[in-house]
């Protein structure tokens, strides 16, 4: 198996609304400081793996609810009830200036770099603690396609690994969400072989957004993974971070 390139994304690290929809927005206060506004939590979770790897961070820093850059363009939550009431040239203008530059620097970074490496791309998220008024119990989800070798065999690893390091913590995987569900992983996994992709959403508890534990689990997490990447070739070179 080739060295591993690591690139990093996150799609809902921020809820700004530029200017021009302002007036879209009025009535959006709740939504945009909620988890519909932004996934909190993830900005620091990414920049943490950006910083301890010297990889490549693509992000987002407009909300969701403008342009949702993790779905599909035929999902109808692709825009949310503020931005939806645009006609089809307004809607055009948001996804020419901030979603498609988005997906398309992800996709351009794994085109320059898979020919050479195999490239592992980690999609940042975090998720609410509660849905429907039910809590949910999982702490960190690691969101695969189970069809892909290489993603199963890695996140095997990892969450084998997670579990020893973080004992009290209840890790899973593709959970709360499954890894083959629409987002911008399942995307590049229909452009990129499996031998030359793997697509991973990380997904953490918003319950430790702006907590000194959330900084303890990206450490782990970290360490977690240079620890799989080792195991899952015992001559595999280190990970590979230039840009």
């Amino acid at each position: 198996m080739r060295p591993v390139q690591l690139v990093i994304s996150s799609e809902h690290s921020g809820n700004e609304i530029p200017a021009q929809y302002a007036s879209l927005f009025e009535s959006a206060g709740a939504a945009l400081n909620s988890h519909r506004g932004i996934d909190f939590g993830s900005a620091e979770i990414a920049k943490t793996f950006k910083e301890a790897f010297k990889a490549q961070l693509f992000e987002t820093e407009i909300s969701r609810l403008l342009v949702d850059c993790n779905r599909s363009l035929h999902r109808k939550d692709l825009f949310s009830e503020f931005s939806g009431v645009l006609d089809e040239i307004g809607k055009k203008e948001i996804l020419d200036n901030y979603y498609y530059p988005h997906r398309k620097n992800v996709e351009k970074y794994v085109k320059e770099h898979f020919n050479r490496a195999m490239v592992l791309h980690l999609s940042i998220h975090t998720f609410t603690p509660y849905w429907n008024d039910t809590e949910r119990g999982v702490d960190i989800g690691l969101l695969f396609d189970e069809l892909r070798a290489h993603e199963t065999v890695l996140c095997t690893f990892w969450e084998d690994e997670l579990k020893k390091q973080l004992p009290s913590k209840k890790i899973l995987h593709n959970s709360p969400y499954t890894g083959a569900e629409d987002g911008l992983t399942a995307h590049l996994r229909k452009l990129f072989p499996d031998d030359c992709y793997m697509g991973i959403e990380i997904e953490v508890n918003q319950k430790y957004a702006g907590t000194e534990e959330l900084k303890t689990l990206c450490m782990a997490m970290i360490d977690a993974l240079k620890i799989s990447v080792s195991k899952m070739n015992s001559s595999f070179a280190p990970l590979v971070t230039t840009h």
